[in-house]
């Protein structure tokens, strides 16, 4: 099946060839005329070697970076990497297929202070973030609010775990409606790495999303800390100006 439209935002915006549907669940969508409601979608891991195959189409069709099959081995295991899979299991002779309408895969990660301000009681005990490697919904439920409910479930397991600081990921700098999605859903933009992605042999910037819980909170900037010293140590306003001008300046 092909399309005219862009199938994902993830791709640059010039790029033409994005434009082709690989999985299953494309077909079996269109030729059955499938309604699908959410009280039918289930929530689970990724589990056999079918719905592996049908998610590396998946990611052919969302991404523009090469995921390989140690990628969906350790999705697969479900060890060190992790999956939460929309799963609308459509019945047919008799036959059960389970149909991969969206994916979230994370992993846990050790604290970043690039990512969460310092506290002592991190030093008392395990403090770990949340980082979603990979998420996308199918086109046909896009804007429907599945990727709200795959992101709340993973913002609900960091809820659960009072070691888990933060829930994070990086998004490419065009994907506008993916930054959408991600403001929405309470996740603010920590700072921006600059030409990390190369695609297609172009450089493009990355932005660093998070969504704090547990009382992890957004790192501090360089005005901010120089507003604490002059509070706590009482530094002189003109000499906090002076400083605060030239850290503008920069």
């Amino acid at each position: 099946m092909s399309i005219e439209i862009r199938i994902s935002h993830s791709f640059p915006p010039n790029y033409s060839k994005n434009n082709q549907y690989l999985a299953q669940v494309h077909s079996i969508i269109e030729k059955f005329n499938l309604q699908i409601q959410p009280k039918d979608i289930t929530f689970r891991s990724i589990q056999t070697f079918e719905e592996i195959e049908e998610l590396k189409l998946l990611h052919k069709e969302w991404f523009p970076v090469e995921y390989q099959d140690h990628f969906f081995n350790n999705v697969q295991a479900n060890k060190m990497v992790k999956s939460i899979a929309a799963i609308y299991n459509f019945v047919h002779d008799d036959e059960v297929y389970p149909l991969i309408l969206g994916c979230l895969v994370y992993e846990y990660r050790f604290l970043d202070h690039d990512l969460a301000q310092f506290s002592f009681s991190d030093l008392c005990g395990d403090a770990y973030g949340i980082y979603i490697l990979t998420f996308g919904v199918i086109n046909e439920l896009r804007s429907q609010g599945l990727g709200t409910i795959l992101l709340n479930k993973v913002c609900d397991l960091a809820k659960s775990d009072i070691t888990i600081k933060y829930v994070y990921l990086d998004v490419v700098a065009y994907n506008n409606p993916g930054v959408r999605c991600y403001e929405k859903n309470g996740f603010v933009k920590v700072f921006s790495k600059r030409k990390h992605y190369n695609l297609f042999g172009e450089r493009y910037d990355a932005l660093v999303y998070c969504w704090y819980i547990n009382g992890g909170r957004k790192p501090r900037s360089i005005k901010e800390l120089l507003t604490s010293c002059v509070t706590c140590c009482g530094i002189p306003s003109k000499v906090f100006s002076s400083a605060k001008n030239k850290i503008t300046e920069i």
